[in-house]
């Protein structure tokens, strides 16, 4: 098949606009988890209960790990801000600190 050079443009551009989007759908879904992840550490850390700041933390990890090679591909930068989030609360709990 004979395509001509400018269409070839074209179909480059539709793809990277289709990579910028699938972007756009991590950053929200790691946006989202990060969010969960807080509102269940407060939660957790509100109540003095260590089991339930170990539940938290646990939940926030497999939260996070649904999405983690995703986020690692998209967004390296904000996904290392979680993983260093979620070993400092893992950290905290250990310290007795939770």
């Amino acid at each position: 098949m004979c395509v001509p050079d400018d269409a070839r443009g074209n179909e480059d551009v539709f793809i990277l606009k289709i990579k910028n989007f699938g972007a756009e759908i991590m950053k929200t879904k790691l946006v989202a988890t990060v969010i969960l992840a807080g509102m269940m550490l407060f939660a957790a850390c509100s109540n003095s209960h260590k089991t339930d700041a170990d539940a938290a933390i646990k939940s926030a990890q497999t939260a996070y790990a649904t999405v983690a090679d995703q986020a690692n591909q998209y967004v390296p930068d904000q996904s290392k801000q979680v993983q260093a989030a979620i070993q400092s609360a893992k950290d905290s709990f250990r310290q007795g600190r939770l």
